[in-house]
């Protein structure tokens, strides 16, 4: 997978200025090229509106306190109004709290073009996969591929990652936040929305407990 970096700093967002005690998180921006090896498109998803389906993750991923990974209990699923979901996949449109457990990333009322994601990969100590978004700003503009992220999906020695790589943001804001499937987490702090070129990292400890986040960094392992 190749991958370029632009540390050009990007104003007026929120920073977590913690830093990772494994130094695999770094500052700058990481940009991506939207290719990866030997991908798979995740057909339940491309091109609906309002529907969740599950993408296979083959290592341990947990999310407090549970593991999705090795498809257990209902596996990790996209929804395609861009939320990571854990356990059973829901498609709702505006999450709330208690829709279920979930990392939204922009959520609003989009529509996914295209998903691909990659078989896992493992580097120095690290397994992770990647999956590819092309989306809809909103879900009947007629305006495919207008959104253009990256996920990896990541779990080192001593913590997992979800690492963010935005090629094209969407133009209308959505919703940043994890939720437990009780209550908001409140992680991203006052994080509005993403801009082209931006990265930004999502970290837990290695039971997917204390969610940290990281703006303008990225995860220095390929």
């Amino acid at each position: 997978m190749v991958f370029t970096y632009n540390f050009a700093p990007i104003a007026n967002y929120y920073y977590q200025s913690q830093q990772s005690s494994t130094g695999a998180i770094v500052s700058g921006n990481a940009t991506t090229t939207m290719t990866g090896p030997n991908l798979t498109i995740l057909s339940g998803v491309s091109g609906n509106d309002d529907t969740g389906v599950a993408f296979p993750v083959n290592f341990d991923f947990f999310f407090f306190g549970t593991n999705y990974g090795d498809n257990l209990n209902s596996g990790i699923y996209w929804n395609t109004n861009q939320v990571i979901g854990f356990g059973p996949a829901s498609g709702t449109i505006g999450w709330v709290a208690n829709t279920g457990r979930g990392v939204l990333i922009g959520n609003a009322d989009r529509r996914t073009n295209t998903f691909y994601y990659t078989p896992t990969i493992t580097s120095s100590g690290y397994s992770y996969m990647s999956c590819f978004l092309y989306g809809q700003n909103i879900y009947n503009d007629s305006v495919p591929n207008a959104v253009q992220l990256q996920f990896r999906i990541m779990r080192g020695p001593s913590y997992q990652y979800i690492e963010v790589r935005c090629r094209l943001a969407p133009l209308t804001a959505g919703a940043y936040n994890i939720t437990n499937g009780i209550a908001f987490q409140n992680t991203y702090g006052g994080f509005s929305n993403m801009v082209t070129n931006q990265s930004f990292v999502l970290q837990s400890d290695l039971n997917g407990n204390n969610w940290t986040f990281f703006n303008n960094s990225f995860v220095n392992i390929s």
